[in-house]
C-alpha cells in the first residue's frame, strides 16, 4: 500500500480504507472534486434556496485533496494538479455570491429586529479575504468579481447604519424592474400583445399607473422613517430613478394612438419601438452589425442563467424584437 505524506492523521483518512478495498485513488480524488464542483453550482442556490457554500472551507478541502496526489505516478499527478487548480479558481469565484448571501441574511435579520447570524465584523473580514483572493482569479473575471464585492461592502455599511434600508432596497429594486418591463418590454410594442379595446386598455393602464404611484409613495414614506442622513440621501437618489421610470411609463400611456395603431402603420410603429427597446433613438437607422452587437449585449445581461426566472420573459421579448428586425432585413433583400 502506498504511504501517504502530510500532517493529517492517516487513520481518519477514508481514502486509506478505499485503497484497502481495492478502490482506485485517482477515481476517488475525481469523485471528491466532482462533489466540490457541485457545491459551486449557482443553480442549486437559486432553485433550491440553499445557502452559498463557504469558499474558504472548500479551499481547505481542495488543499486536502491535493495532498493525496503523492502516491500517484508523476504524469497522473500533473494531470490531476491542473484539474485541481481549475477547481480552486472556480471555488474562488464563489466569493462574491457567498458575500452577497451573508449580506442579504444580515440585512434581513436587522430589518426584522433580530440578531444577525453572522456579525458585521466577521462579514467585513470575509469581504477582505475575498478581495485578496482576486489575485488568484483569471484577469477576464477580476473586474466583475471586484465590482460585486465592492457593491456588497457598500450594502453592508448601509444596512449597519439603517436597518430599514434593507426593506427599502428590496422594494425599490422590484419597482424599478417592474417599471422597466412596463416601459420597454410591455404592452406598447409587441404585436402579439396588441390591444383591441382602447377603452379597456386605457382603464387597465391607468390602474397600473396608480399602483406604481402608490409604490413610489410607499418608498418615500420608508425613506422619511430612516434616521441616518447619509442613508436617506442614498434612498432619495433611488426614488428619483424610480420616478423617472414612472414618468416615462405615463408618457408612453398618453401617447396618441398607443392603444390601437392603424393597420398600415403597425409594422413601422413596431419596428421603431423595437429599435428603442434595443437602445437606439427613434430616428436612428442602425446597421445590421450594430443591431446584432446590441442584441448580444442584451442577451448577455438578461439571460435566465444570469438574472433567473425574470430573464425568461425578457429574453422572449428581446428575441421577438430581433425577429421583427430580421423580417425587415429579409423584405428589403427581396
Amino acid at each position: 500500500m502506498p504511504k501517504y505524506r502530510g500532517d493529517y492523521n492517516p487513520i481518519d483518512d477514508p481514502s486509506l480504507r478505499d485503497l484497502a478495498e481495492g478502490k482506485d485513488l485517482s477515481d476517488q480524488i475525481k469523485r471528491e472534486m466532482e462533489e466540490i464542483y457541485a457545491l459551486t453550482d449557482p443553480i442549486q442556490w437559486g432553485e433550491f434556496g440553499y445557502p452559498v457554500s463557504d469558499p474558504e472551507q472548500l479551499l481547505v478541502t481542495v488543499d486536502y485533496i491535493r495532498r493525496k496526489l503523492s502516491p500517484l505516478p508523476k504524469p497522473e499527478q500533473d494531470q490531476l494538479e491542473r484539474s485541481i487548480r481549475t477547481l480552486a479558481e472556480r471555488v474562488r469565484r464563489v466569493y462574491p455570491e457567498f458575500v452577497t448571501d451573508l449580506v442579504e441574511r444580515y440585512g434581513h435579520a436587522r430589518s426584522r429586529g433580530r440578531e444577525p447570524h453572522t456579525r458585521e465584523q466577521a462579514i467585513q473580514e470575509i469581504i477582505q479575504k475575498a478581495t485578496d483572493e482576486a489575485e488568484n482569479i483569471q484577469p477576464y473575471f477580476i473586474a466583475d468579481y471586484l465590482v460585486k464585492i465592492i457593491d456588497q461592502d457598500r450594502r453592508l455599511r448601509l444596512f449597519v447604519k439603517e436597518p430599514m434600508y434593507y426593506v427599502f432596497e428590496r422594494e425599490a429594486r422590484a419597482l424599478e424592474r417592474d417599471l422597466f418591463d412596463s416601459v420597454y418590454l410591455g404592452e406598447f410594442w409587441n404585436p402579439s400583445m396588441a390591444i383591441g379595446d382602447a377603452g379597456e386598455a386605457k382603464k387597465d393602464l391607468n390602474e397600473k399607473i396608480e399602483m406604481f404611484q402608490s409604490a413610489v409613495l410607499r418608498l418615500t414614506q420608508l425613506a422619511w422613517e430612516m434616521h441616518d442622513p447619509l442613508v436617506k440621501d442614498v434612498a432619495k437618489d433611488a426614488i428619483l430613478r424610480v420616478e423617472a421610470f414612472l414618468k416615462r411609463f405615463i408618457d408612453r400611456v398618453n401617447e396618441p394612438d398607443v392603444y390601437q395603431p392603424r393597420q398600415e402603420d403597425q409594422t413601422a410603429n413596431n419596428l421603431e419601438a423595437t429599435y428603442q427597446l434595443f437602445g437606439f433613438l427613434p430616428s436612428a437607422q442602425p446597421t445590421k452589425q450594430e443591431v446584432t452587437k446590441r442584441y448580444l449585449e442584451l442577451a448577455k445581461i438578461n439571460h435566465p442563467d444570469i438574472v433567473g426566472d425574470e430573464g425568461t420573459k425578457r429574453m422572449a421579448n428581446i428575441n421577438a424584437a430581433m425577429q421583427i428586425i430580421r423580417k425587415t432585413w429579409d423584405e428589403s433583400h427581396n
